[in-house]
């Protein structure tokens, strides 16, 4: 709750600050929102390394709907497909073992 009202208030300080207007060109300007979109990612999930949650073994709860929350969708997806490519790979089969029986 405290930390509620600070950030309510630091928000309303920051707002209500007067700034002179800054020219920067476009293609800095790209680069510093890449920048920061790439900060608050790692701020938020770690590095793109890094992966705590393995498809072996994702589950942290004994409840089912926590389960199958706790994964993004973008994983959950990447782990499905390399599942389909595994199957598809099938060992060669020798017809000679296969007229013996």
């Amino acid at each position: 709750m405290i930390f509620s009202i600070f950030c309510f208030y630091l928000n309303i300080k920051i707002l209500s600050l007067k700034l002179e207007t800054i020219k920067v060109k476009l293609v800095f300007f790209v680069l510093l929102n890449i920048l920061l979109i790439y900060a608050y990612v790692v701020a938020l999930r770690g590095h793109f390394t890094y992966n705590a949650l393995r498809a072996s073994s994702y589950e942290f709860s004994t409840i089912k709907a926590f389960n199958e929350i706790s994964t993004n969708p973008l994983m959950a997806f990447s782990w499905a497909y390399k599942e389909y490519k595994n199957q598809q790979e099938f060992k060669s089969v020798d017809i000679k073992q296969l007229n013996h029986n």
